[in-house]
């Protein structure tokens, strides 16, 4: 059979804050037991395999059988409810489908949610497999485990985490006067005017054309 598998001073904390929100990630992921779907086809020709899903991980096992096997393991779905789990087989082309309505893979509360699809099939079979939501589900992952990771913070030392987000909105704000400075800069030959009297002006030209059209 072969396998496919597809400042030094704030550091201390942070690192700590990082390792707890994913120690609370892992505790709250063993509480639940992961359920499965199965489904296996038979085919006579060369399989043409399709795996679609809008969030999970896939790996893909082949061997010397004309069996074509599907097995869905999930975790904090309800078969059904939230999850849609469907196949069918069409001659040579076998396809399964697992969907869910919310693509949200860590829930709050301590509860993980996880989606995994096994597929075994013929050594010489065709595999098509719609893997663009992998890239949507990491970063919703990381998206909110730094939300888990701000929260925690947040309780330890709200002061430190707000001085640091007020000073990333005064850096980005700065970046965006910087770059509309640049843009509204006096040419050569115009005579020099303060910054606001150039906003004002833009602004008032704007508005201009609005009512023109």
């Amino acid at each position: 059979m072969n396998s496919l598998p597809y400042s030094k001073r704030t550091m201390g904390p942070l690192a700590g804050f990082a390792v707890l929100a994913v120690l609370a990630g892992c505790l709250g992921a063993g509480s639940a037991q992961a359920e499965e779907w199965n489904k296996s086809y038979t085919v006579s020709g060369r399989a043409h395999v399709h795996v679609d899903t809008n969030d999970g991980s896939v790996r893909v096992t082949t061997g010397d059988s004309k069996q074509v096997e599907f097995r869905v393991s999930y975790n904090g779905y309800t078969l059904d409810k939230n999850l849609s789990v469907t196949s069918r087989q069409d001659g040579d082309q076998v396809e399964v489908s697992a969907r869910i309505r919310n693509s949200m893979s860590w829930g709050w509360g301590g509860m993980h949610r996880s989606l995994r699809i096994e597929v075994h099939m013929p050594r010489t079979a065709d595999l098509n497999v719609d893997m663009l939501s992998e890239l949507k589900s990491a970063v919703d992952d990381m998206r909110l485990l730094l939300w888990q990771y701000i929260e925690t913070a947040s309780e330890v030392n709200p002061q430190r985490v707000q001085e640091g987000m007020d000073s990333q909105r005064l850096h980005r704000v700065t970046k965006f006067l910087q770059l509309l400075r640049k843009r509204l800069a006096p040419s050569s030959d115009e005579q020099p005017v303060s910054f606001i009297e150039r906003i004002n002006a833009a602004v008032t030209e704007h508005l201009g054309r609005d009512k023109a059209a």
